[in-house]
């Protein structure tokens, strides 16, 4: 656990200053210009809809069979030129299909905003970005490196966004300005992730060894790359197409506010994202040398810590958000988006609480699982969005992502318990669960300040005082069994 450790708390402290940032940014610049945030999230949604037609399932392969392919004096017989071959050929595909299909989906969007339309264009090469961009990530962990590419894709974009917004407000870019900023901000991240693989290991850009790629593998990796694309496929439209779904139902300006919204409830995951990137890995090799012990272990230490963490923050911010909409000038927005923070939360609390169940699955023999699960998911997702979205506008989207991504988490470790006798929870997750329902009651029922600031800052005392006096004891023993 000791790497882990280091790479998780590195790469969360990176993410909590992006968080930092994106808390600025959402509570002060991006109300300023809801249209405008609304197209930039609505052109990222519908790119990363599209990402498993551009890597045709290579990302949950690269972690997979990659341990077959290392060695650093052989260029790991070419591995990573393979995967850019297959993105180079997805994405050639998926331009022909959407030549094809291009009256259809003018078609489509012919009764939206001339904005929307015109952005449809763009869709294509930020797909290709997104799509390198997240391939490279996972590919550098695989040398358990997770840090700097957080850094360059993640935090680099908390900036990125709040700065062309604040261009656009101050006249120096228009909306088609915005569109090209954003291209440009992947081009730089892509760059950047292959300078720094360079650095890391020039020996990725070796040519492939085809005497290496003998039939037989060919053809367990074509299978599980498949199956991995039907799974991305299934998973996008399980739990990514609510804010597509809003943008092409509702409109930019509710994609604004529900993007504002998610991003609310999105710091809640952040340790889970930290923890499951680094320890994919881990299981991957868990799994090869068949130590179920090991991964028993992380299931139970991971799901602990991430209720622990998850419980206090999304307590704290549902607590306080009326009077922090109270406090920003356009609080009228957060309000709109108040009960999405709640029903977004509380599934992602389900995701934090079940753990690394994902990587589990994926990187076992039993992988197929997920395809069947998410592609039922992704239909109900689907029927529940077409269905709650015009009655209830974005809290009808976070409703249905909230029963999807709830049902999900529960089959799948339902799964896991019945076919290796794993599981995350014990009793020490009640206890969890207790203190941050004594942490609520006392925020909730103590008197006070009148002020919006005052009372932000007493309730949370009041709340953390509640959590910690049930809590400590756990956290001191996470703390010492952390390696």
């Amino acid at each position: 656990m000791g790497i882990i450790r280091r790479q998780g708390f590195r790469k969360s402290l990176v993410q909590y200053l992006g968080v930092l940032i994106g808390a600025f940014s959402t509570l002060f610049i991006f109300p300023q210009a809801v249209e405008q945030i609304g197209l930039l999230r609505f052109l990222i949604a519908t790119a990363t809809l599209i990402l498993p037609f551009v890597n045709l399932g290579t990302n949950t392969a690269i972690l997979r069979f990659f341990p077959e392919f290392r060695a650093p004096e052989k260029g790991h017989r070419g591995f990573f030129v393979l995967l850019l071959l297959a993105i180079a050929t997805g994405f050639s595909l998926l331009c022909l299909l959407a030549w094809l299909c291009a009256p259809f989906i003018r078609a489509l969007y012919s009764d939206r905003s001339a904005l929307l339309q015109e952005s449809l264009v763009y869709v294509l090469p930020l797909s290709l970005l997104i799509a390198l961009t997240y391939s490279l990530t996972i590919y550098i962990s695989n040398f358990l490196r997770v840090v700097v590419p957080t850094i360059l894709h993640e935090l680099s974009l908390k900036i990125a966004l709040p700065a062309f917004i604040l261009l656009y407000l101050y006249g120096v870019l228009d909306n088609q300005g915005l569109i090209w900023a954003l291209l440009a901000t992947y081009t730089g991240i892509v760059l950047s992730l292959l300078l720094y693989l360079y650095r890391l290991d020039p020996s990725s850009f070796s040519k492939p060894d085809w005497s290496f790629l003998t039939s037989e593998r060919l053809r367990r990796m074509a299978d599980y790359s498949l199956f991995g694309f039907l799974g991305s496929v299934g998973s996008l439209l399980a739990f990514q197409i609510d804010t597509f779904m809003v943008g092409s139902l509702s409109g930019l300006y509710s994609t604004g506010v529900y993007t504002i919204a998610l991003f609310i409830a999105g710091t809640i995951d952040i340790p889970l994202r930290s923890l499951q990137s680094i320890t994919s890995p881990i299981v991957s090799d868990a799994w090869q040398r068949s130590d179920t012990e090991k991964i028993h272990s992380l299931y139970k230490k991971t799901s602990l810590i991430l209720l622990l963490a998850g419980t206090a923050m999304l307590s704290l911010i549902w607590l306080n958000l009326d009077d922090l909409a109270n406090l920003l000038p356009k609080g009228e927005v957060f309000r709109q988006g108040k009960y999405v923070i709640l029903l977004l939360g509380l599934a992602r609390l389900t995701d934090l609480a079940t753990s690394i169940n994902n990587p589990i699955i994926n990187f076992s023999k039993h992988y197929r699982f997920n395809l069947y699960a998410v592609f039922f998911l992704g239909l109900s997702n689907i029927l529940l969005n077409l269905w709650l979205i015009p009655k209830y506008q974005i809290v009808g989207a976070a409703l249905a992502s909230a029963l999807a991504l709830f049902a999900f988490n529960l089959l799948k470790a339902v799964f896991i318990y019945l076919r290796f006798r794993m599981q995350p929870f014990e009793w020490a997750s009640a206890k969890i669960l207790l203190a941050s329902l004594l942490g609520w009651l006392a925020a909730s029922s103590l008197p006070l300040p009148e002020h919006p600031l005052a009372a932000i800052l007493l309730r949370s005392l009041y709340f953390t005082a509640a959590f910690a006096l049930v809590a400590r004891k756990l956290a001191w023993q996470l703390w010492k069994d952390r390696n």
